[in-house]
């Protein structure tokens, strides 16, 4: 199963309070189906970090509406699962001799969504607080 990560900005997780078990609508890759796991970059200061997990609920679809506000025809309905205890910040992802190398990272989060590879996956969760770890790794 494939892990994402999707890249969000303040207009779009500033709106609406995310709260864990919570339903949205979100802006996914094309080839994202349901039961994978997306976390969240928030991409302008003061964040700039890896914030929060999401559960894909269905499959891909066009939605006009996404085109039209945020750029990305591609949406999927999807379920907050975790918001992490401590973010992991961008500083802390250039530093990692695995993350720096990711291909989000040397893209500078410039896209909607990138795949999250399992060696990305295990570098980001031995920079999460223990309790995050925990309930990450019992994700598929």
């Amino acid at each position: 199963m494939q892990r994402w990560l999707w890249v969000t900005k303040p207009e779009v997780y500033t709106a609406k309070p995310l709260r864990v078990h919570e339903r949205f609508t979100w802006t996914c890759h094309a080839r994202s189906t349901p039961g994978e796991i997306a976390l969240l970059y928030r991409a302008e200061p003061p964040f700039q970090d890896l914030s929060h997990v999401f559960r894909i609920r269905s499959n891909p679809y066009n939605d006009p509406y996404l085109a039209a506000t945020y750029g990305s025809t591609t949406g999927c309905e999807c379920e907050l699962v975790a918001a992490l205890q401590r973010p992991v910040r961008l500083d802390e992802i250039r530093a990692d001799t695995e993350l720096s190398q990711w291909p989000a990272a040397r893209a500078n989060f410039h896209r909607t969504a990138f795949r999250l590879d399992q060696v990305y996956w295990d570098a980001f969760l031995k920079l999460t607080d223990p309790l995050d770890t925990q309930h990450l790794r019992s994700l598929p």
